[in-house]
């Protein structure tokens, strides 16, 4: 490959003493600005939570704002909810919307009672959690 480079001259990417300069540019998901679509809560019933897609049928945040990515949790994970609530149908626009309330009461349930000490933080929240989920009693 070298054989068509005029030798002397400076190749693209290289520094001026020869040696190679890795550019490499930094792409992150937060500066792409994407955004949760109004026509996905109807699709595969997701909204929106803290700038990240919310599975309103798992309570999941999902990692990725991409359409691939939260129709293939929808498809893998709730494979029987399109059967059971048809798209367009009546029923499913009511099932979602009351989904979506329920998310949100428990959000402001959560948010309430970790506003009254503003001096907790995430590892409070998990230590409160851990013995419901190791099915402890709390005292």
């Amino acid at each position: 490959m070298d054989r068509f480079v005029i030798r002397g001259e400076k190749r693209c990417g290289e520094n001026s003493d020869g040696t190679r300069e890795n550019k490499k540019k930094s792409r992150s998901i937060s500066s792409e600005g994407r955004r949760v679509l109004e026509e996905w809560k109807n699709q595969f019933a997701v909204s929106e939570r803290d700038g990240e897609p919310f599975c309103l049928l798992c309570s999941k945040i999902l990692g990725v704002c991409k359409m691939y990515n939260v129709k293939r949790h929808f498809d893998t994970t709730h494979v029987t909810f399109d059967k059971k609530y048809l798209p367009g149908s009546q029923e499913r626009a009511h099932k979602i919307t009351s989904l979506e309330k329920n998310a949100i009461a428990e959000q402001n349930t959560m948010r309430a009672i970790f506003k009254c000490d503003p001096g907790r933080d995430a590892s409070d929240i998990q230590n409160f959690l851990a013995p419901c989920q190791t099915r402890q009693t709390l005292y």
